[in-house]
């Protein structure tokens, strides 16, 4: 559902002003849902994947600061397509 709430709340703002709207959210959101259901969490993996998701950010930032509007939208297209991908791949 959160790729449906991304897409949305790109046609809505713009694509760099929604994508900091959307992942602050998000971010809260998983924290949440990991507080709330502390005992089915595997902390290992959160520790595990933190620093590549920390590092994901800044790049992000870094890079998606200086690109065109528009470059950033097919970008942000692509990344949408391959997750949407990956979890249909997964999930058969």
């Amino acid at each position: 559902i959160a790729i449906v709430n991304v897409t949305l709340m790109a046609l809505a703002f713009e694509a760099k002003a929604s994508t900091g709207i959307v992942v602050p959210l998000l971010i809260v959101g998983d924290l949440i849902a990991v507080v709330y259901y502390n005992r089915h969490a595997n902390w290992w993996y959160i520790i595990r994947f933190l620093p590549w998701v920390v590092v994901g950010i800044l790049l992000g930032v870094y890079l998606g600061n200086d690109l065109d509007e528009g470059v950033f939208k097919i970008y942000m297209a692509i990344i949408i397509l391959v997750s949407v991908a990956m979890m249909y791949w997964w999930d058969r």
